[in-house]
């Protein structure tokens, strides 16, 4: 998305989310991203890729019970 609002906007960083079942009290999915990093502090950008495969979760949702 940020990409697609700043096309001139140098972003290597890629990843995907996959929500695998959305319960009523949890959330389980799972993930994979490539990452450049460690951030140099004369370019602000990442010489190193990084990438995480077959990430997976589990997370539990809470209500909010705070009222407007």
């Amino acid at each position: 998305m940020l990409k697609t609002n700043y096309p001139t906007l140098d972003i290597r960083d890629s990843g995907r989310l996959h929500l695998t079942q959305i319960g009523s009290d949890r959330v389980d999915g799972t993930f994979e991203a490539t990452l450049f990093g460690p951030f140099a502090e004369n370019t602000s950008r990442g010489s190193t890729q990084i990438s995480i495969t077959d990430g997976s979760f589990k997370m539990k949702l809470i209500q909010n019970s705070i009222q407007d």
